[in-house]
C-alpha cells in the first residue's frame, strides 16, 4: 500500500509540476527564424556556372576534335532527373577515351567526367585532361590557364583542387579526370 501511495504522489507531483512550468515557462531565444547565411549553399550551385552540354560537347569535343557523341538514358536520382552523353573519339581511339557530361538540362551540367586508357602519364591523357580544366572555365576565363596547368600535372594522381567555382578530381581507378561544383 505504501508503495501504491508513493507512486500515486509521484505521478500527481509529475503531472502538476510538468503542467506548471508548460504554462508558466517560455524557451529562452527569439521566435523568428534567422536568416541564411550569404555564402549558405543555394540550390543554383549544383550546377557548374556557365558551363552548358553544348560547350563541352558540340564546341569542344564535335566541332574542334570531331569526336561523336551520343545520349545515353536519362536516369531519375534523388537530385531529380539526370541526362547523360557520353562522347569519344572517331576511329582506334573510341576505346581508349571517352568524356561523360552529366545535366539537368542544357545550362545545368552538374559533372563532366574523362576517363583515359592511354597510360596513367601518357601526353595523351595529360591532353585530354589539361583540355577538360581548359573546356568548363571558359566562363571563368581569368582562371583557364591555372586550371588547365593544375590538370595536367595531376594526371595520374588521385588529387583535387578547388579553382574558382568548380573542383577538379584526379583520379587513378579509372585514370580520369573530373569537374564538378565547388560547393
Amino acid at each position: 500500500m505504501t508503495v501504491g501511495l508513493a507512486v500515486i504522489a509521484l505521478l500527481c507531483g509529475g503531472t502538476l509540476g510538468g503542467g506548471t512550468g508548460w504554462l508558466t515557462g517560455k524557451p529562452d531565444g527569439s521566435e523568428t527564424v534567422p536568416p541564411f547565411a550569404e555564402d549558405f549553399p543555394r540550390g543554383e550551385q549544383q550546377y557548374m556556372q556557365g558551363v552548358t552540354v553544348s560547350l563541352v560537347a558540340d564546341d569542344w569535343l564535335i566541332k574542334s576534335n570531331k569526336w561523336e557523341c551520343e545520349d545515353r538514358s536519362e536516369e531519375d536520382t534523388d537530385l531529380g532527373k539526370v541526362d547523360y552523353k557520353t562522347c569519344r573519339p572517331p576511329g582506334d581511339a573510341s576505346s581508349d577515351m571517352s568524356v561523360t557530361i552529366h545535366s539537368q538540362d542544357e545550362d545545368k551540367v552538374r559533372e563532366v567526367n574523362a576517363t583515359c586508357w592511354e597510360g596513367v602519364g601518357s601526353k595523351a591523357c595529360k591532353s585530354l585532361f589539361s583540355t577538360l580544366a581548359d573546356t568548363v572555365f571558359i566562363p571563368q576565363d581569368n582562371l583557364r590557364k591555372q586550371a588547365s596547368d593544375w590538370a595536367a600535372k595531376n594526371s595520374g594522381t588521385e588529387r583535387f583542387t578547388t579553382i574558382g567555382h568548380i573542383r577538379l578530381e584526379a583520379n587513378l581507378e579509372p585514370n580520369g579526370m573530373r569537374a564538378i561544383p565547388a560547393i
